[in-house]
Formats: C-alpha cells, sequence, structure tokens
C-alpha cells in the first residue's frame, strides 16, 4: 500500500456514540471522589472538633481538682493558724506590741497568707523614725469601731490609717492589709 499523504475525511468526524460512555464514566468516577473527600475531611474536623473538647474538659477538671486540692490545703492551714486575737482590736493591739519591741518576725505572723510575706519585706527597711509614726497612728486607729461587713468575717479600721481584718475559720482574726 501506498503511503497516504491526505487523512480519511471519516476519521475526522465526531463520534458521539463512542466518547459519550467514556465521559460519563469519568465524570461519575470524579464525582464519587469529590464526594468521598468532602465526607472524609468534616468527618476529620468533627472528629478534631470532638476530640478537642474531650481533651479540653478533662485540663477543666483536672484544674478544678488542683484549686479545689489548694482551698483544702490553705483551709487547714488557716484552722492550724493560731498567731491573732479573737477580735480585730486584739489582733491590731499584738500587732502593734510586735512592732514596738521590733520583732518584726513576729508582727508578720499576724497577716494572712501572702501579705504576711508582702508585710515582711516592707518592714525590713523601714526608718526608726517612721516606724514610730506608724505605731503612733495604729493606737489612734485602734480608738476607733472596727466596721464590719453583714457576715462578720471582715472588718476594717479607717482613720488614720486603713487596716483590713479577716476571720481565719478557727476564729482567729488576721490582718489583711494596712
Amino acid at each position: 500500500m501506498a503511503h497516504q499523504l491526505f487523512m480519511n475525511p471519516e476519521d475526522l468526524k465526531y463520534k458521539p456514540e463512542v466518547a459519550q460512555p467514556a465521559s460519563r464514566a469519568h465524570y461519575w468516577k470524579f464525582v464519587t471522589g469529590f464526594l468521598m473527600i468532602v465526607v472524609a475531611v468534616f468527618a476529620a474536623l468533627w472528629g478534631l472538633a470532638r476530640y478537642e473538647r474531650l481533651t479540653g474538659e478533662q485540663q477543666i477538671k483536672k484544674l478544678a481538682d488542683a484549686m479545689k486540692q489548694i482551698d483544702k490545703e490553705d483551709y487547714a492551714a488557716a484552722v492550724a493558724d493560731t498567731a491573732g486575737g479573737k477580735t480585730p482590736k486584739e489582733t491590731l493591739q499584738m500587732y502593734i506590741s510586735a512592732l514596738e519591741k521590733r520583732d518584726f518576725a513576729l508582727a508578720t505572723q499576724y497577716f494572712a497568707g501572702d501579705a504576711a510575706t508582702k508585710e515582711a519585706m516592707s518592714l525590713k527597711d523601714i526608718p526608726v523614725p517612721r516606724l514610730l509614726q506608724i505605731i503612733d497612728d495604729l493606737k489612734k486607729t485602734m480608738n476607733e469601731d472596727a466596721q464590719c461587713d453583714p457576715t462578720g468575717a471582715e472588718c476594717s479600721f479607717h482613720y488614720p490609717i486603713s487596716v483590713d481584718l479577716r476571720q481565719y475559720p478557727n476564729g482567729i482574726w488576721k490582718l489583711s492589709g494596712i
């Protein structure tokens, strides 16, 4: 056979009966694959959200348990702490007496919790004339009546120095701020 230079015109014609079934099969495979990917992505996102929620709940529970433990320890320490008076004025008088003796370690024991550490730092470097002025002002403060909140668990003196006290669970009064 001789080499044919030109193509047969019949070969160039579009034949829909041949191309259409292959095209439809490819289309449905693509749609099915795409839908499966979308479903897989949504399932993964749902699973991730659920996992994060569960781990978040576990972290919140751990934090709540830790806070309960701290509260128990703080309560036990408060019950065991006996440094202070049976009334706000008695505690203030004990504090003034400790300052007059310059027994700052004892003076800080009349403070509640973290306030004791803060007070110890401030008393450490106080000049004597300033200390004497503070003692004099605290004595004047003791002459007024304490103003207590409705529960009676916190009281304050306001003049000339503001003094705040709170009652511990064992009934002892502690200074919470000056």
